[in-house]
């Protein structure tokens, strides 16, 4: 499968691409970004955004991973994608530059990749997770109608403590009663205000 450009009101989402290696590294090499996600290589040089701009392709078209790089006036600012868990079941991930963080952005971007979930590659459920302490991040799952389901302390990187990670959810129907409930009161779908850099790890 061939990503699609998804388009919100201030950002374009599409396929990674060769030209995107100097601006993700400008924005992911920061340890408030990475260490905000689970795995996320850290110092993000080069040679990382190439690897993973390399996989991205492979990963599409075996139905595996769905990765977009977000842009911003034309610049990338971060990525979000969405990886399968099962054939009806995928995980959704996502990080932002520093710069753009509780600008709304990511809860634009994240509107558009679950709607694609969803809408386009008819999936079941969606899970996110997040740190703990990333209020933030947490406060964006929820506006897109996610429910906490557990919580859970894992080491998420060698040199590291274990920390706490929020673990949520949403379904296909759940989703879909809340854009009837929207369409009905002649309501355009809600954009969550808030954002953050992570979730899970994309790159």
């Amino acid at each position: 499968m061939y990503l699609p450009v998804l388009e919100t009101p201030r950002l374009l989402l599409r396929a990674p691409r060769a030209e995107d290696v100097a601006g993700l590294v400008h924005h992911a090499n920061d340890w408030e970004v990475a260490r905000m996600t689970r795995c996320m290589p850290y110092p993000y040089v080069a040679d990382s955004a190439v690897r993973w701009i390399d996989a991205q392709s492979d990963l599409a078209a075996a139905e595996i991973e769905y990765n977009f790089v977000l842009l911003h006036d034309g610049l990338p600012i971060g990525a979000m994608g969405l990886m399968r868990r099962s054939g009806v079941e995928a995980e959704l991930g996502y990080w932002l530059g520093r710069t753009f963080w509780r600008q709304g952005l990511a809860g634009e971007a994240a509107q558009a990749v679950v709607r694609f979930g969803f809408a386009a590659l008819q999936l079941d459920t969606l899970y996110a997770d997040c740190l703990a302490e990333n209020v933030a991040s947490a406060a964006l799952l929820q506006r897109l109608g996610m429910t906490q389901y557990d919580e859970v302390h894992e080491q998420c990187r060698p040199d590291r403590e274990p920390v706490s990670i929020l673990r949520f959810c949403l379904n296909a129907q759940q989703w879909q009663d809340a854009q009837d409930a929207l369409l009905a009161r002649g309501a355009a779908p809600s954009r969550p205000s808030e954002s953050e850099s992570s979730g899970i790890e994309t790159s």
